[in-house]
């Protein structure tokens, strides 16, 4: 009797225990340390790293968009939106925005900026490059990348994340 009381016990841990590695979501965070920062629990369906550069990356998984976060500080956070705009898209090689207008990142106001470019396969992509000041010290940055042919459950995925980003940390 003892060993299959020890042997549900086992069994019912481990549906537990495998119930809830399948439902973990990673949290996100950038910077790692100090505010403010970005800090948001990661959807089902999105991986993510932290580039050369320090921008947060997340990547459908199934390749179909990406999303970059940016934490901009020094000299830069001085731009204009426009001009910080042009800047990002040129790096990116993207053409120069084609329309702007208000935009906001976890509801900090900003502005949004769209641009185009074709990748070296021949594919036409869509960017959104959104654009906030949280103080004198601080830009963030949110751009989507999408192609233009994107299927309806994706463009829903990349809805479903911008909408998750939080910020912490605010003055």
């Amino acid at each position: 009797m003892r060993r299959q009381y020890w042997l549900g016990f086992v069994l019912v841990f481990g549906l537990l225990f495998l119930g809830s590695a399948q439902t973990r979501a990673d949290e996100v965070r950038l910077p790692v340390d100090g505010t403010p920062a970005f800090d948001f629990v990661l959807p089902p369906g999105w991986t993510h790293l932290i580039d050369d550069n320090g921008n947060l990356r997340l990547t459908r998984e199934n390749h179909s968009s990406v999303m970059q976060l940016s934490m901009i500080t020094g000299p830069d956070v001085k731009m204009s939106y426009p001009d910080m705009a042009a800047a990002i898209l040129k790096a990116a090689g993207a053409t120069p925005y084609s329309s702007s207008g208000p935009g906001s990142i976890a509801g900090v106001t900003g502005q949004q900026f769209q641009s185009t470019m074709t990748n070296d396969s021949g594919v036409h992509i869509n960017l959104l490059v959104v654009l906030a000041k949280l103080d004198d010290e601080h830009t963030v940055t949110l751009a989507t990348i999408q192609p233009n042919d994107i299927g309806k459950d994706d463009a829903a995925a990349l809805e479903h994340l911008v909408a998750a980003v939080k910020l912490v940390g605010l003055k």
